[in-house]
C-alpha cells in the first residue's frame, strides 16, 4: 500500500520582513518547535548588467561550500595593468585559504583569425588565457576552437595542423615564452625550455598539438599580461577580441571555507564588468538574512525556498515525520506554506492559532 504523501497548504499573500519575523518568533515559542537554522540554500543568478550584488555588512548570510563566477568584461578598459591587478589580487588570496580551496581563476581573451588555406572563407576562433591555479600563474594558448571536417579528412587534418603550428609558433616567438615546437611523427609537439611546467598538452595526433598551458618561471602578473597582449597583437585578429573572467572555488570539506572571503574580495574590485553570472550556496543563519538575499533575485520569478521551522507532536519519539513551515522569498516579499504529513493532521489548527496564520 502506497504511503500517503505530505500535503502542502498555502498561507496568506506576501509578507514583509517585519511580518515574517513576527511569525518566526511565534513559531519559536511553540512547545514543539525544532530550529532548522543555520541552513544552506543553492542559488544561480544571471545579471545582464553589472557586477554581483553585495553581501557587505549582511548579517546572518554568507557564501559557502562553492562559488562559481563568470563575467564579460569591457574590452576598451582591458589593459595589461588591469589584467595584472586582477591576477595578482586572486593570487594573494589563495595562500590565505591554503589547502581548503580548490581555486581556478582566469582571464580569457577570445579572437578570430584566418582559417585553413583550403577553405579561404572560413575563420578560426581561438583563445589566450591567464590563470591562477595551484598557487601558480599560467599562460594558455588555444589556436583552434574546433575542427570542421570536409569531404577529405586527410587534407582537412593537414590544413588544421599547419594552422595550429603557425598560430602557436607566432605566439611563442612574439611573447618569447620559454617553449619550442618539436617534431613528433607526422605532427609536432610543445616542449618547455626553462624548467617550467606544461599541462593539457595532449599526445599530438596527425592534426597536431592544439594548444598549451605553461608556467613561466620568475614571471610576474604584469609580465604575463604584457605577453598576452603581444600574442594578441601578432595574431592580427579579424574582429575585436572579447574578454571574460571566470572563477571556481570550493571548500573541499576542509575546516576553512574560502567562499565568503573570495566573494568579499570580488566585491571590492573595480573590474570593468559588463554582465555576470554566478552560483553558490548561501548559509543562512536566521530569517533576518532573507531580506538581504532579495537583492540577489534577478527577476520576479526567481525565489529562495527555506524552512522557517519544524514541528512534531510532543508524544512522538521518532525523529520523523515532521511538519515543516516553509518560506519562499521573492523580490516582492515572503510567502508561507505548511508541509503537513498525514500523521500530523491534528497539528494544523493549533499551529494556525499559535502563528496567527491560516493555511
Amino acid at each position: 500500500m502506497a504511503k500517503t504523501k505530505a500535503r502542502l497548504f498555502a498561507g496568506p499573500g506576501s509578507l514583509d520582513g517585519k511580518q515574517l519575523l513576527k511569525v518566526w518568533k511565534l513559531a519559536k515559542a511553540h512547545p514543539t518547535f525544532i530550529d532548522p537554522f543555520p541552513q544552506t540554500v543553492g542559488f544561480r543568478g544571471v545579471y545582464k548588467t553589472g557586477w554581483l550584488p553585495s553581501l557587505k555588512g549582511a548579517r546572518h548570510v554568507a557564501a559557502t561550500k562553492h562559488l562559481r563566477v563568470k563575467a564579460d568584461l569591457d574590452v576598451s578598459r582591458m589593459s595589461p595593468r588591469m589584467m595584472a591587478g586582477m591576477l595578482g589580487g586572486m593570487r594573494e588570496l589563495v595562500p590565505v585559504t591554503g589547502a581548503a580551496i580548490a581555486n581556478d581563476f582566469c582571464i580569457e581573451c577570445h579572437f578570430r583569425v584566418p582559417g585553413r588555406e583550403d577553405n579561404p572563407g572560413e575563420t578560426k576562433g581561438g583563445s589566450l588565457m591567464l590563470s591562477v591555479g595551484e598557487n601558480k600563474l599560467w599562460f594558455h594558448c588555444w589556436p583552434n576552437s574546433g575542427f570542421s571536417h570536409g569531404r577529405s579528412p586527410r587534407k582537412t587534418f593537414a590544413a588544421e595542423r599547419r594552422h595550429n603550428e603557425e598560430v602557436l609558433s607566432r605566439v611563442i616567438t612574439a611573447t618569447e615564452l620559454p617553449l619550442r615546437l618539436t617534431p613528433a611523427g607526422k605532427s609536432f609537439a610543445v616542449e618547455h625550455t626553462a624548467g617550467g611546467e606544461l599541462k593539457n598538452v595532449f599526445e599530438p595526433a596527425e592534426n597536431g598539438t592544439f594548444g598549451f598551458v605553461c608556467t613561466v618561471p620568475g614571471s610576474s602578473p604584469l609580465d604575463l599580461a604584457n605577453r598576452l597582449r603581444q600574442a594578441l597583437d601578432v595574431l592580427t585578429p579579424l574582429s575585436p577580441p572579447s574578454y571574460a573572467c571566470g572563477l571556481i572555488a570550493q571548500s573541499l570539506h576542509q575546516p576553512v571555507d574560502p567562499c565568503q572571503a573570495i566573494y568579499e574580495h570580488l566585491q571590492e574590485q573595480a573590474w570593468p564588468v559588463r554582465s555576470s553570472e554566478f552560483d553558490t550556496m548561501f548559509r543562512v543563519g536566521s530569517p533576518e538574512g532573507l531580506g538581504r538575499l532579495r537583492v540577489f533575485l534577478p527577476s520576479p520569478r526567481k525565489r529562495f525556498r527555506l524552512e522557517l521551522g519544524r514541528f512534531k507532536p510532543v508524544a512522538q519519539a521518532a525523529r520523523s515525520p515532521v511538519t515543516k513551515l516553509i518560506v519562499q522569498t521573492r523580490q516582492d516579499g515572503h510567502s508561507l506554506s505548511l508541509l503537513l504529513p498525514p500523521e500530523h493532521h491534528a497539528l494544523k489548527k493549533p499551529l494556525e492559532g499559535a502563528l496567527g496564520v491560516v493555511f
